[in-house]
């Protein structure tokens, strides 16, 4: 059953963030407002995430845990019917059951099955060991079903992920590199959340307040970035982001005991959210401006038939994959590496959790390296090179 909710969880998040992506870049048509526009809605989501960290253990330790549930069930009645009155009636270029019977169904299955197989393998590998029958079968399959899913989606008719997408600017090395955004943050969240009370001995609302720096962190970074998004290239704003994240991470190495907070967990729940939040808005703006329309006024190679708004949903969809995979990849392995060196003889109850912030620095060194690289700016390119030439393309699509 937990499975299933948490399934359901995942589809309503998959339809809801690509289509707000979609919502803003609509509404905010030029470059410096999208900024804004998408640096706000992170914030938003930096404030989400630690409220209901505080709101969950005020609720856990005065009316029940079962209560986060119900409460959480009601706000969410109440957000549908905000939506369905407030939001922008969006022109529709197709119908519903269009768009159902053209579904890529074989694909959207393979893709899935091959996921949830990985993360169970993951997740159960450390319990029932890596060698045993629920646990190695998955993981091969898995593994085998990536193939299937090429295979099919190269001769769907209308695939999820078309194969054009790959040809866009950056966008490859932007789909690796968004695999590890929100993976920071959970892994941040829900090991700082089992040190404060396993570890430190304090209660679920003492632990959700000290994470509240995070969360205002998060926020500020946001604010500011609307405006350096513009001005600076992606390149740095990511390698940056991701040495910020490296430099939190080497801290809440040694936040062993409770003492630790100021001088250890303080300064790392600055600088983790700070890398978190520049990488997850400066990826964004950047899978935006990379869209298939912007792209044509550099290279005719691409189908002039490509819609920008679908495109840019479609951007938003698989990142939003990225993120929910990234982050269940990074729990398991981290869970992983905490529980097994834990288990040793002479481990102390935050030895495991040592080692798996090391895993941490050494994933965010690798994809530091990796921005660095990969995301090189062109001879002469600058931000504001890639504003006018979607300034063009608007007022080509306004002419």
């Amino acid at each position: 059953m937990l499975f299933v909710i948490r399934a359901l969880q995942g589809i309503g998040a998959a339809l809801t963030i690509p289509s707000a992506i979609t919502m803003i870049v609509l509404l905010f048509p030029t470059r410096g407002e999208q900024d804004r526009a998408l640096s706000l809605f992170a914030g938003f989501g930096a404030i989400g995430n630690i409220g209901g960290l505080v709101i969950g253990g005020l609720i856990s330790e005065t009316v029940g845990w079962k209560w986060c549930f119900w409460i959480m069930a009601m706000a969410i009645i109440m957000m549908c019917v905000v939506v369905y009155f407030l939001s922008p009636t969006p022109l529709r270029t197709r119908s519903v059951s269009d768009v159902y019977t053209h579904m890529d169904w074989l694909g959207l299955f393979f893709i899935t099955a091959s996921a949830l197989l990985f993360v169970f393998a993951i997740t159960e590998g450390n319990v029932r060991g890596w060698s045993s029958k629920q646990v190695l079968p998955p993981l091969i399959i898995s593994i085998l079903l990536l193939p299937v899913f090429v295979a099919v989606e190269k001769y769907a008719a209308e695939p999820l992920i078309p194969f054009w997408i790959w040809t866009l600017p950056t966008f490859t090395p932007l789909f690796f590199i968004v695999l590890s955004e929100y993976a920071y943050m959970n892994v941040t969240m829900y090991q700082m959340s089992s040190v404060f009370q396993s570890v430190w001995g304090v209660t679920a609302l003492n632990a959700a307040v000290r994470t509240i720096p995070f969360g205002i962190a998060g926020l500020v970074t946001t604010a500011f970035m609307g405006f350096i998004t513009p001005q600076v290239h992606p390149r740095w704003i990511l390698t940056g982001g991701q040495l910020l994240i490296l430099g939190g991470a080497v801290l809440l190495a040694f936040a062993e005991t409770k003492d630790k907070y100021w001088p250890i967990v303080f300064p790392a729940f600055i600088l983790t959210p700070c890398g978190i939040a520049s990488g997850f808005i400066s990826a964004n703006v950047s899978a935006k401006s990379v869209s298939p329309s912007i792209a044509m006024l550099r290279s005719p190679l691409l189908k002039p038939d490509v819609d920008l708004n679908a495109s840019i949903a479609l951007i938003g969809a698989i990142f939003n994959a990225n993120l929910q995979i990234g982050s269940s990849i990074a729990l398991a392995s981290v869970t992983a590496i905490t529980n097994y060196v834990n288990s040793q003889a002479n481990a102390s109850s935050f030895d495991g959790y040592r080692a798996a912030w090391w895993f941490i620095v050494g994933l965010a060194g690798f994809m530091a390296i990796f921005s660095a690289i990969t995301l090189r700016q062109k001879k002469g390119e600058t931000p504001q090179t890639k504003s006018h030439d979607e300034e063009a393309v608007h007022g080509k699509g306004s002419a």
